[in-house]
């Protein structure tokens, strides 16, 4: 066989190699891909966390807040208070940056697809905000963030949410998310948010490599508060995101044909040696 055809076949197995290799791993179990674990947070006003675990092909920034809230102080959580109370909606929460913020970007040679957002959230009034709302962008929030929902979710449905769980009073019995709805008290440890479902959204669904996607979480009341209530990510789950986190198609074929050549570059030289 002459080295001009080995070279040509070696391409094309690992040209091939290389698609069903990306192909598989496409496939693969969705695992953790950007997680903040506040467990270490000590009882002390903690301005940013660091993400605990970034998948490789990810660069991920800090868990942040919004200009318009100010950082308080809870043991294994991200607690915030002074959110609007009597001008309080939707739309002054987002015109006041009154938010929870993370996000990545995607590395060179990476691509990332999300499947779910999962978070606690602790609240320690009965009139501390009680609504929320999900948002992602794909340009640091310079333009209206995309508000994430999931059609048909008894929760997510609409987009915003409420969560009335609560740390202050007594006797409450946390059952089947019934703290979504209703102010269950006795909730000190937080309570987890029913899972996010992220696959349905396309934006954030086979995200190329040099794509940044942020997440903000909004929150305001009913106008009853008091600026002293807190809203806090955590106690027991900060915010992480399951998904599939691979290497593009492209870099399993560069890296194969790399593979492939070294190889025929072995065996020229001992083709040298021997006629030598």
């Amino acid at each position: 066989m002459s080295i001009r055809t080995m070279t040509r076949r070696l391409v094309a197995i690992a040209i091939f190699t290389a698609a069903a290799l990306s192909v598989g791993v496409s496939g693969a179990n969705a695992a953790v891909v950007l997680d903040y674990d506040l467990s270490g947070v000590p009882n002390a006003v903690v301005t940013t966390v660091a993400p605990t675990t970034v998948a490789p092909g990810l660069v991920a920034t800090d868990l942040t807040r919004g200009s318009g809230v100010v950082a308080r102080n809870l043991t294994r959580g991200f607690s915030s208070n002074d959110w609007a109370t009597t001008t309080a909606s939707r739309q002054n929460a987002i015109d006041t940056n009154e938010y929870y913020q993370f996000g990545f970007t995607v590395a060179p040679g990476a691509t990332v697809s999300l499947q779910q957002l999962d978070v606690a959230l602790r609240r320690s009034a009965i009139a501390a905000p009680m609504n929320y709302e999900w948002q992602y962008s794909l340009d640091g929030f310079a333009t209206d963030g995309s508000t994430i929902s999931v059609p048909g979710s008894p929760y997510y449905a609409a987009g915003a949410f409420t969560y009335f769980g609560r740390s202050s009073g007594s006797g409450g019995v946390a059952d089947n998310y019934n703290y979504m709805t209703g102010s269950v008290s006795d909730q000190n440890a937080g309570n987890p948010m029913p899972p996010l479902d992220l696959t349905g959204i396309t934006d954030l669904q086979n995200i190329p490599a040099g794509s940044t996607v942020d997440f903000r979480l909004y929150a305001w009341g009913d106008g009853t508060g008091a600026t002293t209530n807190t809203v806090a990510l955590g106690r027991n789950l900060g915010p992480q995101i399951t998904g599939v986190a691979v290497p593009e198609p492209s870099t399993f074929a560069l890296a194969g044909i790399g593979i492939s050549l070294a190889a025929v570059a072995s065996y020229r030289r001992r083709r040298a040696k021997q006629t030598a």
